[in-house]
């Protein structure tokens, strides 16, 4: 019987000691996470990145307020366009929440994914019952 408490006074005693470890790891990243930042400076933030293959890409750079066209290779950086008018969407502002309304617009419509099961409006119908 004693043998048996010590047993389980060891596997409760590495329960306690694992779980301490993986709050302290957790709550590690979480601090350096919010201080790594990794597509953003002091005065300019990369938008968006499209990876056309190879070591080629499309990247929007925003400084201060103007957005950027930029072409990235083996060769270099170079400035393709400047974006005048160009306007953030929500998804894009890096948000898991904005980015999957961003995606359910994009694959199912204004509406969103719920807006699927909506019964469509007819063409004499003015009310929007939401």
């Amino acid at each position: 019987m004693g043998e048996l408490f010590s047993v389980l006074l060891k596997v409760l005693y590495f329960l306690i000691v694992f779980g301490i470890i993986i709050l302290l790891a957790y709550y590690t990243t979480k601090v350096v996470g919010k201080r790594v930042s990794v597509n953003a400076g002091k005065y300019m933030q990369i938008v968006d990145t499209l990876y056309l293959g190879g070591d080629r890409s499309l990247i929007i750079v925003k400084v201060k307020d103007d957005y950027l066209l930029m072409s990235g290779s083996n060769r270099g950086m170079e400035l393709v366009k400047e974006l005048d008018g160009f306007e953030e969407e929500a998804w894009a502002q890096g948000s898991f929440e904005g980015y999957l309304k961003g995606y359910g617009v994009k694959k199912y419509g204004r509406l969103g994914f719920p807006g699927i099961f909506r019964k469509p409006k007819s063409d004499g119908d003015e009310t929007d019952d939401r």
